[in-house]
């Protein structure tokens, strides 16, 4: 105070607290207290992100401004605020008690968070290549190989641990066909990636691509597979992304595996797969190399049963054949990720492979609540150019839709199949006119405390711990 007006203004309510003060009706420790800037430490930064966020400590018995507009504190005088950036220098100015901070934040643009698949990655003629890239929400991209421009879509929002976190990313993703395959090694190239985003435009490289030369002689090595279930993959296009129709195959599942160990490189995580024979891609890690020789299989019996809870399938096999599901009258979209239509299988068929014949004469069908007819065809089929021997065992259901999976596994030389058989629903005098007595009901929120999901008026975590045992 510097006059006598000064004090007789009260700007604030400064004589006031002053007052107060000599009259020992508060402590000095806050009158005394000037503006400090717990976050950011540098008044002065570039950042790539979209916001940025401030913290500080005030007296709180005087205003806190950012950029001439009043910000709430605690009663202890704290704040803390979030602010969008705009691309360029952001100038944000705090003021308080005359004292006065000033941050010049300057956003830059990164169009590119990451490109894929990177490295050196050789593959067969034929094969189909997700090139993906995570990038600006909204951006133009484009992908070019080998002289051949491939658009890139958006896909996917970037996912976000919690809900503080905004992230302008998002996944593309577009596909390549690599040439046939010629008699020597084809190079290429590196893939080049070009994106745009408000008049901001940014190119960032990807992996070197080689096609491997036709084999003269096609040779196959036997192996085995190791993990208690491997995942599957198509053999016809190149990710880390199975599909539907792509099922597991079983610990102990004998297949054969020709050509030399596929790599795929996204994200600065290695794949590495080995195609087999029978149409699957599996991870190099899931199988093992086995010195012995195998003719075709012949289904020596084949029983259906019922326990109870469990329709189960046995096939007796002279060796552990490699196997696969194919679910009618069902079909997917082009690409084979989605399903079309509805869900309503009326038919299983389990196709055994390298199997040439089957004693009709020892198929068991027991009762059961599930399956009404089981058939088995044994005919030729075409797996990349190549003719094998296969064996349909297709059973028939007894309704429409009530087919809600299986789980393989081999015990010595037989699969067995164990199919899940929904808990009957029979009429009931209720308000719903029926029960769900014997029914088995699961609950999956498909989230975690550690990770919540998008938010929403109602978090799922807290919809399925907290409200569904209070309803059960």
């Amino acid at each position: 105070f510097d006059s006598l007006s000064a004090l007789e203004a009260d700007k604030e309510g400064s004589t006031t607290l002053l007052l107060k003060l000599l009259t020992n009706q508060m402590s000095s420790n806050l009158v005394f207290s000037k503006l400090k800037m717990s976050t950011p430490t540098k008044t002065t930064a570039t950042t790539y992100d979209e916001v940025i966020s401030f913290s500080g400590a005030s007296d709180p018995n005087f205003k806190v401004t950012l950029n001439d507009k009043v910000l709430e504190v605690t009663k202890d005088g704290y704040f803390s605020i979030t602010e969008e950036l705009k691309v360029g220098t952001n100038t944000f100015k705090f003021t308080h008690k005359g004292q006065t901070t000033t941050y010049k934040i300057t956003r830059k643009i990164k169009l590119f968070e990451s490109v894929g698949p990177t490295g050196t990655i050789e593959v067969d003629g034929g094969t189909v290549i997700t090139l993906s890239a995570s990038a600006y929400s909204g951006a133009t991209l484009t992908a070019k190989v080998d002289g051949q421009t491939v658009k890139l879509t958006e896909v996917k929002k970037a996912e976000v641990s919690d809900e503080s976190t905004v992230s302008p990313y998002a996944t593309f993703e577009g596909s390549y066909t690599a040439p046939n395959a010629t008699e020597k090694e084809q190079n290429l190239g590196t893939v080049s990636y070009s994106g745009s985003w408000q008049g901001y435009s940014e190119t960032m490289n990807g992996a070197v691509i080689k096609v491997y030369a036709k084999p003269v002689v096609k040779t196959y090595k036997a192996v085995e597979i190791t993990e208690e279930f491997a995942e599957t993959f198509p053999t016809d296009r190149l990710n880390d992304q199975s599909q539907p129709y792509c099922y597991p195959l079983p610990k102990g599942t004998v297949d054969f595996i020709s050509g030399n160990e596929l790599v795929f490189v996204q994200s600065g995580t290695t794949y590495k797969y080995y195609k087999l024979r029978s149409g699957h891609r599996v991870y190099s890690k899931d199988v093992k190399l086995i010195d012995k020789e195998y003719t075709d299989n012949k289904v020596n019996s084949l029983s259906l049963t019922y326990d109870g809870r469990y329709a189960n399938l046995v096939i007796d096999n002279s060796w552990n054949v490699p196997f696969k599901y194919i679910e009618s009258p069902i079909s997917y979209n082009k690409d084979g990720t989605t399903l079309s239509g509805n869900y309503a299988v009326n038919k299983i068929t389990y196709r055994l492979f390298y199997t040439n014949a089957v004693d009709t004469s020892k198929i068991t069908l027991g009762d059961n609540p599930l399956v009404s007819k089981i058939d088995c065809e044994v005919k030729e089929i075409t797996v990349d150019d190549e003719k094998i021997s296969v064996c349909d065992i297709v059973l028939t259901l007894k309704a429409q839709g009530g087919y809600f999976g299986t789980t393989p596994y081999y015990t010595g030389n037989s699969l067995k199949l164990r199919l899940n058989v929904p808990a009957p629903i029979s009429k009931a005098d209720n308000s719903y006119g029926y029960s769900l007595k014997g029914a088995i009901i699961a609950v999956d929120a498909g989230h975690n405390k550690t990770s919540p999901g998008a938010p929403g008026v109602l978090m799922e975590v807290q919809l399925v711990i907290l409200h569904i045992p209070n309803i059960l």
